[in-house]
C-alpha cells in the first residue's frame, strides 16, 4: 500500500502505510524496516521519503538497524547511506554486513577485532567501488593482529596471486608460521630463506611443490633452499621422500649436496651409498650387513657398486660376522663371494667350522675340526633346514670321515630327530660309501618307509648282518619288504577303516544309557529293568550288579576318579533319584519331580542334574546335599560339558548355557536356522573350543555348527542325517568329532577343519547312544534291539605309527602294534607293514625284561542278562 496508486484515497492510505510500518519497525520488525530503507531512495513521493528518513535517523532497536545496514549493504543508496553514517552505529549481523558498516563508519577497532573468517570479506572489500571503503579495507589488511587471520590472508594469496595482497604481504611483513605449505611459499617468496632452510620435516613436502611453482623467483629459490638445508629432521624427511620415489629432483639434491639421513639406519644407509659417503659405512653395526646387502640388488647401479665395496671394506668384527652368517643362513650366493675374496671368518670355533664347511673350504674345516666335534655339536642344535644342507655337503665332499658329522653306529636317538628328508640324504651318502653296517642301524631307527627302502638297497647288494641273530632279523625283514604293502599318503587313509567292530554285546533289557570307566576296562549299562551293570570288556564278564530301583535307569555317568552314578526315568511326574554305586547299596544323592534328562559329573565332588521338572540343580557328593537350583523355560532333552567342566549347554528348542557353578544364564538364544538348514529340537551336542564353537545335532537329521561372538550365534550346515541326530561326540585324545543318527550310521569329521573323514555303520536296529572311552581308543554303539557293539578306533593310529622313526616309539606302542598285528580284517598291504614293523620292533625291544599290555577287548558275542 506504501506505493499505490489509487485515485483521491491514495495519498492517505501512503501515508497510512508508512506510519504503521514506522510502528512495526521501532517494534524491531525486520521486514518494515527493509521496506522504509528502500523508500528513502526509491519512493516517488517526498512526503513518504521524508518520513522513512526521519525514522531511520531516530534511535533505532538493533534488529532494525541490522535491516537498514542490509538494504543499504545491497543497495547503496545515497539518502540511506547518509541517515546510517549519521547514525554511527554499526551492524552486528550478519558477519559480512557487519564489517561493511564498520568500514563505512571508519571504526577501526571493530575491524581489527573480526576473526581469520572475515579476511575473504575484507578482501573483497578492499576492491569496493566505494573509493573509500577500498581504502580502509587495504589498511585493515595491512593491520592484522592474529595469526589465524595472517595465515588466512597468505593462503588467500597463495590461491589467486592478486599483486594488490602481495603488495600488502609486503608491506605488513606478514609470515605465519603454520601451515608448512603457505609458510615455506611466503618465506620463498620475499626471500627469507633462512626460514625454510632451518624448518623441520613438515616443510619438505611443500618445498617441493614449490620447485615447481609458476613463479621464476619462488621456483629458483626453491631450488637453492634444496641443497642447503640447515636441519637433520629435514634432511631425513627429504631422504625418506627419495627412497620411496627415487625422484630424480631429490636425487640430485642428495648428490650435490652429500646429504646422508641420521635414521632410521636403513635410510641413512641407503642414502650414504648415494652421496658417495661410504667412510661412513665402514664401522657399519651388524645390522647394516642385510641392508647392504638388499642395495647389492638395487636397480640404480651407484648404489650396487658401492653397497659391494662397502661389504669389502668392513671393519667391525661384528659386520663381518654377520655377512659370514648370510652365508650359513640365507647360502647368499654374493655375500660367500666377498666373504671368500676378503677371508672373512666368524670368531666362535664351531660357526667358524660350520662356515668352512658349507663354503667347501674341506682342507681348512679338516685343520680346524679334525675330529668333527665343532660341526657335529652345531648340527645337532640345528634346525631341520641347515642340518640337510650340511648332509648335502657331506654327500658333495664324498669323504667318509665326514659321515661322523651327523651320525654314528651307536647313535639312534639322532636317526629318531631326523626329518625324512635328512633321512634320505644320510641313507644315499653311506650307500654312496658302501657304509653298509651303518645303514643297517640306520634302518632300525628311521620310519617305515625309509627302513623299508634301505632294507631292499642292502638285500640287492647281497650284504648280511655278521651277528646271527641279527642276520635272522635281517632275512625276516628282507622278506616282508618284498610284499606289497601301504605305508603313507593317501592310499593307506583310504584302505584303512575309520574302526574295527571287536565284540558284539546282545544285552537282556531295554538299554537306556552307557558310559565308560575313566581307569578301569569297564562299561556301565543303565537299563529299563531298573538295573545297572559293570561290563569288563577286557574279560568280556559281568564284574557287578546294582539292582530293583524304583523307577527305569535313564543316566549313567563316572566321575574323573571313577565313581559312578545313575539317575532315574519315569513315563510318569514322580520323584526319581540320583545314586551313588560303590557299595552293597546305592546311595541316594537327591531326586527330582519327574525323570531326570541329564547327568553330568563336574569333578569328583559335584554333580549337575537336570529334568523334565524343569530344574537344573547342583549337589555336593561328599554330604549327599544340595548345594544349588535354578528354574528353566524348558526341559533339557539333553546336556553336554565344556572342556574346562566350567559351563553346561542344555539342549531344548533353544541354546541355554549356564555357568556350571553357580548356575547362572551366560546365553539363551533361539539358534540361528545354518546355511540351508532349518531349526530343530537339539537331541545332542558337543563343544570343539571352550566356548566358543558347538557342533549340534537336531531331531529333523541336520548336524549344525553354532558359532557365537558374544550374545550373537552364527549357525553352518555341517551334514544332514536320514534320520534324528542321537549323539554328537569329540573322541577324546583325537582330532575327530563323531555325529550318530538313529538309522546306525556314524560320521567322522576332523578337527577343527570339519572335514568328513569317514563313516562306519552298526547293525540291528534304532541307534540310540554312542560313548567314546576316555582315551579315544574304543567305540561303543547301544541299539533299541539290546544290542550293544563295541568298536577299536586304534586302526586310526596306523598312519601315526608308521611315519614314527623307530627310535621313537615307546613299549607301549608296541603292544599296541602287537594288537593291530592280529586284526586279519585289514587290507593285505596294511597288515604287511604291520608286520615288518612288528618285526623290527620285536629286535629292538628283544632285552627289555617286560613290556606294556595294550588296552584290548574281548573279541566275540556275549550274552549280558539285566532281567
Amino acid at each position: 500500500m506504501l506505493h499505490n496508486n489509487i485515485p483521491l484515497a491514495g495519498g492517505w492510505l501512503r501515508t497510512r502505510s508508512a506510519l504503521m510500518l514506522i510502528e512495526l519497525s521501532r517494534s524491531g520488525d525486520r521486514m518494515a524496516t527493509r521496506i522504509l530503507a528502500k523508500a528513502v531512495d526509491s519512493h516517488n513521493e517526498g512526503t513518504i521519503r521524508g518520513m522513512a528518513r526521519r525514522h531511520l535517523s531516530s534511535e533505532l532497536p538493533q534488529a532494525a538497524l541490522n535491516a537498514a545496514w542490509q538494504v543499504w549493504y545491497e543497495d547503496r543508496g545515497k539518502n540511506l547511506s547518509k541517515v546510517l553514517l549519521s547514525q554511527e552505529r554499526p551492524a552486528t549481523s550478519p558477519p559480512q554486513v557487519r564489517l561493511m558498516s564498520a568500514l563505512a563508519l571508519n571504526l577501526e577497532d571493530v575491524v581489527q577485532g573480526m576473526g581469520a573468517e572475515l579476511v575473504p570479506a575484507l578482501y573483497a572489500a578492499s576492491q569496493d567501488r566505494d573509493a573509500t571503503i577500498a581504502s580502509r579495507a587495504r589498511f585493515a589488511l595491512a593491520q592484522l593482529k592474529t595469526p589465524n587471520a595472517i595465515s588466512t590472508l597468505c593462503r588467500l594469496w597463495e590461491k589467486v596471486r592478486d599483486p594488490l595482497l602481495e603488495s600488502t604481504l609486503a608491506q605488513a611483513a606478514y609470515q605465519p608460521s603454520e601451515p608448512a605449505e603457505i609458510s615455506v611459499l611466503v618465506a620463498l617468496k620475499f626471500n627469507r630463506l633462512e626460514l625454510v632452510t632451518r624448518r623441520g620435516a613438515d616443510g619438505i613436502p611443500a618445498l617441493l611443490v614449490a620447485c615447481a611453482d609458476k613463479d621464476e623467483d619462488i621456483r629458483a629459490r626453491a631450488c637453492f633452499c634444496l641443497v642447503n638445508l640447515q636441519s637433520q629432521p629435514a634432511i631425513n624427511a627429504l631422504c625418506a621422500a627419495w627412497l620411496k620415489s627415487r625422484d630424480a629432483l631429490l636425487e640430485g639434491a642428495i648428490i650435490q649436496a652429500r646429504y646422508v639421513a641420521a635414521q632410521p639406519y636403513r635410510l641413512r644407509i641407503f642414502t650414504a651409498l648415494k652421496a658417495g659417503r661410504i667412510d661412513l659405512l665402514a664401522k657399519l653395526k651388524p645390522e647394516g650387513v642385510a641392508v647392504l646387502l638388499e642395495a647389492c640388488a638395487d636397480n640404480d647401479h651407484d648404489i650396487r657398486t658401492r653397497a659391494e665395496t662397502a661389504l669389502r671394506a668392513l671393519e667391525t668384527s661384528e659386520a663381518r660376522e654377520a655377512l659370514c652368517t648370510a652365508v650359513m643362513d640365507q647360502e647368499h650366493a654374493l655375500a660367500r663371494s666377498i666373504c671368500l675374496e676378503c677371508s672373512y671368518l666368524p670368531e666362535a670355533p664351531e660357526r667358524r667350522a660350520l662356515f668352512l664347511f658349507l663354503t667347501e673350504q674341506w682342507d681348512a674345516y679338516e685343520r680346524l675340526d679334525f675330529d668333527q666335534r665343532l660341526l657335529n655339536a652345531v648340527y645337532e642344535t640345528s634346525s631341520a633346514e641347515l642340518r640337510q644342507r650340511v648332509l648335502r655337503r657331506v654327500q658333495q665332499a664324498g669323504r667318509t670321515s665326514f659321515l661322523n658329522i651327523v651320525t654314528n653306529v651307536d647313535d639312534r636317538a639322532r636317526a629318531g630327530r631326523m626329518s625324512s628328508i635328512e633321512a634320505q640324504l644320510l641313507a644315499r651318502v653311506l650307500a654312496g660309501n658302501a657304509e653298509w653296517q651303518r645303514l643297517w642301524v640306520l634302518a632300525q631307527s628311521l620310519a617305515l618307509a625309509q627302513s623299508v627302502e634301505i632294507v631292499r638297497r642292502l638285500e640287492r647288494e647281497g650284504w648280511q648282518p655278521a651277528d646271527a641273530l641279527e642276520c635272522e632279523t635281517f632275512s625276516t625283514l628282507a622278506r616282508l619288504a618284498h610284499a606289497e604293502m601301504l605305508t603313507t599318503g593317501n592310499e593307506l587313509h583310504e584302505a584303512l577303516p575309520m574302526g574295527m567292530q571287536r565284540a558284539v554285546l546282545r544285552v537282556h533289557g531295554r538299554v537306556n544309557a552307557t558310559a565308560f570307566a575313566p581307569d578301569r576296562p569297564q562299561l556301565a549299562i543303565g537299563s529299563g529293568g531298573r538295573r545297572v551293570a559293570l561290563w569288563n570288556y577286557h574279560t568280556g564278564s559281568m564284574e557287578r550288579l546294582w539292582k530293583d530301583f524304583s523307577h527305569s535307569i535313564g543316566e549313567v555317568d563316572f566321575t574323573p576318579a571313577g565313581q559312578l552314578l545313575c539317575a532315574e526315568r519315569s513315563t510318569l511326574q514322580e520323584p526319581c533319584a540320583i545314586y551313588a554305586l560303590g557299595g552293597d547299596a546305592p546311595a541316594v544323592v537327591g531326586q527330582h519331580n519327574g525323570p531326570v534328562t541329564a547327568l553330568l559329573c563336574l569333578d569328583d565332588e559335584q554333580v549337575l542334574s537336570a529334568g523334565r521338572d524343569l530344574r537344573a540343580r547342583l549337589w555336593n557328593l561328599t554330604g549327599r546335599s544340595l548345594a544349588r537350583e535354578r528354574r528353566l523355560a524348558d526341559w533339557p532333552r539333553a546336556a553336554c560339558l565344556s572342556p574346562d567342566h566350567e559351563q553346561v549347554l542344555l539342549l531344548h528348542s533353544r541354546l541355554e548355557m549356564l555357568d556350571a557353578r553357580t548356575l547362572d544364564t551366560q546365553l539363551n538364544i533361539l539358534p540361528p536356522r545354518g546355511n540351508h538348514g532349518s531349526r530343530s529340537v537339539l537331541r545332542s551336542a558337543a563343544f570343539l573350543s571352550d566356548t566358543d564353537q558347538v557342533l549340534a545335532g537336531q531331531f529333523n537329521g541336520q548336524v549344525v555348527q553354532y558359532m557365537s561372538a558374544g550374545s550373537r550365534v552364527r549357525g553352518r550346515l555341517l551334514a544332514q542325517h536320514a534320520a534324528p541326530v542321537e549323539c554328537v561326540q569329540v573322541l577324546p585324545g583325537r582330532p575327530i568329532v563323531a555325529s550318530a543318527s538313529a538309522d546306525r550310521l556314524v560320521r567322522f569329521y576332523t578337527l577343527p577343519e570339519l572335514r568328513p573323514l569317514g563313516q562306519i555303520e552298526a547293525q540291528g536296529g534304532r541307534l540310540t547312544s554312542l560313548h567314546a572311552s576316555p582315551d579315544g581308543a574304543f567305540l561303543a554303539i547301544g541299539t533299541n534291539q539290546s544290542r550293544l557293539e563295541l568298536w577299536d578306533l586304534r586302526v586310526l593310529d596306523i598312519p601315526s605309527l608308521f611315519n614314527t622313526p623307530v627310535a621313537n616309539i615307546l613299549p607301549s606302542q608296541m603292544a599296541l602294534v602287537n594288537t593291530l598285528a592280529g586284526y586279519t580284517e585289514l587290507p593285505d598291504g596294511v597288515r604287511a607293514a604291520i608286520g615288518y614293523l612288528q618285526c623290527l620292533l620285536q629286535n629292538r625291544f628283544r632285552y627289555d625284561i617286560e613290556l606294556a599290555e595294550a588296552p584290548v577287548i574281548r573279541v566275540g558275542e556275549f550274552d549280558v542278562f539285566l532281567d
